[in-house]
């Protein structure tokens, strides 16, 4: 788990380089590109995406505001769980960028979609990092100097 929030990570820098990369205009690439409306399908798309975040942000404050009162193992469970939704909508926010950018490279004009794309990938990474860290913190690597059996007994 923790190696695919660290890729997530690492696949949210690269999104928003591609995001914020200027776009070559048709002139610079000598060829003549009409832009391309989205289709309701593709706004479809988006909406969905955006749908799942939503439920996701729902989900953490009902959890957050839980935390509060909880103590000792439901502390404990409450916490992981709020960990895996910081990373799901992180990870919601790479797949929307990256939808983002695979219809811009198609030649649709998404320029309404861009800016939430990056804004939500900017505001949800420190989170993500801060999920990854505390998950890090919780799990315990055994010790490589001790044996199998004795790791186990451990």
């Amino acid at each position: 788990m923790i190696k695919t929030d660290l890729d997530t990570l690492r696949r949210v820098f690269l999104i928003l380089s591609l995001l914020l990369a200027p776009v070559a205009s048709a002139q610079e690439q000598d060829v003549p590109v009409e832009p391309v409306p989205l289709t309701d399908e593709i706004r479809l798309e988006f909406d969905a995406i955006e749908n799942v975040i939503e439920q996701h942000n729902e989900d953490i404050a009902d959890i957050e505001s839980r935390v509060l009162d909880a103590d000792g193992l439901l502390l404990e469970i409450l916490s992981a769980r709020l960990e895996s939704l910081w990373i799901a909508v992180l990870a919601q926010g790479v797949e929307y960028a990256e939808a983002v950018i695979a219809r811009r490279e198609e030649g649709f004009v998404i320029a309404e979609f861009e800016p939430p794309a990056v804004e939500l990938l900017q505001t949800n990474i420190v989170v993500g990092e801060m999920a990854w860290t505390q998950s890090s913190e919780r799990t315990i690597l055994p010790d490589s100097t001790l044996g199998a059996a004795e790791q186990a007994a451990a």
